[in-house]
């Protein structure tokens, strides 16, 4: 375990409330003002709308906290829907020779931190110039930090300090995996400190172009590239050199 991950494990455990019901208390004591039928009991309007106005203060002060496993599984359910939209666009933009396969949206959330979530959404293959495979699994996270693959798990190191109004940017990342052998593909890793990450970006319409980049030429491309290369060469007569 990293320092920044070390850091972040004891932080102080964060508390989740609901800001949209918050509101909603408020807006229905701040209503109350308009009704009489507090003064037909006797009550004379300055009192009632002394009264209100207390309560209305009190109902956007009380705060009701969610449990961490509430608000997980909300986010959970969250990131399976972006995973799904994600796989979508991304499909809808690849040409026919990367065959993205889609997998069922399994959407995590954070132990420690429930608001934070992720989710697998689609994978693809890549046979190289040396008969080896390399899968890359591609990932959704509403917030950006280092992904991780070790035995099969998805971690994280330094992830941004969360407090009450914190900004979390999302990310879209691929792992590159030789089949083979279940580790890292590290000749795809565009950071050597993040061996197995061959992208991670914050624009779901720059995923297909990364990973064309990755799956290479089409066939038909690769053939014609490699007639190109084998062709002779022109002799200085072909071409229309004469000397002396």
């Amino acid at each position: 375990m990293t320092a920044a991950m070390t850091a972040n494990s004891y932080q102080p455990k964060n508390r989740y409330y609901d800001q949209a019901a918050e509101r909603i208390r408020a807006k229905m004591a701040e209503l109350q003002k308009a009704g009489p039928s507090a003064w037909l009991a006797g009550e004379t309007r300055e009192a009632h709308l002394a009264r209100v106005a207390a309560e209305a203060k009190a109902a956007a002060t009380v705060r009701e906290y969610l449990a961490p496993q509430t608000v997980g599984n909300k986010v959970e359910k969250y990131m399976e829907a972006v995973g799904r939209k994600a796989f979508a666009e991304v499909a809808n933009a690849l040409p026919r020779h990367v065959q993205l396969k889609s997998v069922e949206p399994n959407g995590q959330s954070l132990v420690k931190h429930p608001h934070l979530g992720f989710t697998k959404f689609g994978t693809f293959d890549v046979t190289n110039k040396d008969g080896s495979v390399t899968t890359f699994n591609l990932f959704a996270a509403n917030f950006r930090a280092d992904p991780i693959q070790k035995d099969g798990l998805q971690m994280f190191d330094r992830i941004p300090k969360q407090f009450d109004g914190v900004k979390n940017e999302a990310m879209l990342y691929a792992h590159a995996i030789n089949k083979a052998t279940g580790l890292p593909d590290q000749r795809f890793a565009a950071n050597p400190d993040l061996p197995s990450v061959a992208f991670r970006l914050g624009d779901v319409k720059k995923v297909a172009e990364a990973c064309c980049r990755l799956a290479g030429p089409a066939p038909e491309q690769r053939n014609a590239m490699s007639m190109q290369q084998s062709a002779p060469r022109p002799n200085l007569q072909q071409r229309g050199l004469r000397f002396g």
